[in-house]
């Protein structure tokens, strides 16, 4: 058996009415049940927000690798002279 704790919240009128309408649609038993959905729902938004943030920091972890792997200062030196060592002045 999980332990419960009671709240007591205050609501908006059109939220208010969402949970009456939830409740009224047969689609849950009762308030707490509406507010439970809502707040998994938010927690696994939450989750999967962090989740692609990580993703997107790994790639962007691996990109910086892959340029610092290819993109040596000789090699930058190299294709900004083309590969004579002196960087060609435009006339």
């Amino acid at each position: 058996m999980s332990s419960t704790n009671h709240f007591t919240v205050t609501l908006p009128a059109d939220i208010a009415q969402l949970v009456r309408a939830k409740i009224a649609s047969g689609e849950y038993a009762n308030e707490s049940d509406v507010v439970c959905a809502g707040l998994r729902d938010l927690l696994n938004r939450d989750q999967a927000l962090e989740r692609r943030m990580l993703d997107h920091m790994t790639a962007a972890d691996d990109t910086e690798a892959d340029l610092a792997h290819n993109l040596s200062v000789d090699r930058v030196r190299a294709s900004l002279t083309g590969g004579h060592g002196k960087i060609p002045l435009k006339k």
